[in-house]
């Protein structure tokens, strides 16, 4: 891999990185428990539809929970594949299938640039 390739996928992963936590940021917050799986735990939404009971919860309410709840997994998933991809720049590894050890071909890394594997592993894996 030469060194301008990997400057450009350092650039989209560091966009990448930005784009998912501002997401993260706007249906979680960093989880201060054990109770979830992560870092991260989805933020439950209070639309005040009973003024009077404050602890009451909605149709609406745990239904964009449910939601939230997924979607969370999802982008903190894709956050650590991108901080991963990143780490492996750092330590000079980035771009070598991690399964087999042969270079992953530049057109899947423009693609996918936090791809950790070459496609006959991916595939072999699917």
């Amino acid at each position: 891999m030469d060194k301008m390739f990997i400057q450009e996928m350092q650039q989209k992963l560091e966009e990448e990185r930005q784009s998912l936590t501002k997401e993260l940021n706007t249906i979680s917050s960093p989880d201060v428990g054990d109770h979830v799986p992560g870092e991260r735990s989805a933020n439950f939404p209070n639309y005040g539809d009973d003024a009077l009971n404050e602890d009451s919860e909605s149709p609406a309410e745990v239904s964009d929970y449910s939601v939230n709840v997924s979607v969370t997994g999802t982008l903190e998933s894709q956050l650590n594949a991108v901080n991963a991809a990143l780490k492996r720049i750092e330590d000079n590894a980035y771009g070598m299938c991690t399964n087999c050890g042969k270079e992953i071909a530049s057109e899947r890394l423009r693609a996918n640039p936090s791809a950790e594997t070459c496609m006959d592993c991916a595939k072999a894996h699917a």
